[in-house]
């Protein structure tokens, strides 16, 4: 069986700069004293989803094994139920009935009599598949690099440049679904028909 539909999954791509922290001194004589507690980037990134379950679909045009066997034992579940209330009420009957009643000849035509009931018309599949999507989640938490300084100048500078982080996303997360088949036609001998027309 060739494959119906092509599911391709985009992930997401981004660019990161980052631009450490500095601290710059000018002098002959000094005294630092300093801890650097390190920060981080934190990225969550959760793509978008889909999942379809044809399992219904195709078990209602070509039953599984397992379904064919869960079905015709249900339907011999009923049968036999059927069967006993049958042979109860024809013995109710038989018990109730009275010297000439001829019991036997009610019983052959019920038994004989034509089937009634509503009768359907129905189409194939008769069930849809299940489709489930989730969307695509992203979260992102960043802290920056944090330094705890001491710092004793007998002469000169001090210059403090701050760390810096920038993102560029360059592509968004995409989930891109393509129908692969053909169209199938009954009966099969009428593709060579619509084929040449088209």
């Amino acid at each position: 069986m060739e494959q119906l539909l092509s599911i391709q999954s985009i992930p997401m791509k981004f660019e990161l700069s980052v631009t450490p922290a500095r601290m710059e001194y000018t002098a002959k004589r000094s005294e630092i004293m300093q801890k650097r507690i390190p920060g981080g980037l934190e990225i969550q990134n959760d793509p978008a989803k889909l999942f379809i379950n044809t399992r219904s679909a195709r078990d209602s045009v070509s039953p599984t094994l397992a379904s064919s066997i869960r079905n015709f034992a249900q339907k011999g579940k009923q049968s036999g139920l059927d069967a006993t209330a049958q042979f109860a009420m024809e013995g109710r009957q038989l018990l109730d009935a009275k010297p000439g009643d001829d019991v036997l000849g009610q019983i052959i035509a019920q038994r004989n009599a034509a089937p009634i009931g509503d009768f359907q018309l129905g189409f194939i599949p008769n069930v849809g598949p299940e489709i489930q999507y989730q969307e695509p989640n992203f979260q992102m938490r960043y802290q920056a690099d944090k330094l705890q300084f001491d710092v004793r100048v007998a002469n000169g500078n001090v210059h403090y440049t701050p760390g810096d982080v920038s993102m560029n996303i360059t592509q968004w997360p995409d989930v891109v679904i393509k129908y692969m088949g053909r169209p199938m036609y009954v009966p099969p001998s009428a593709v060579d028909r619509f084929e040449a027309s088209a």
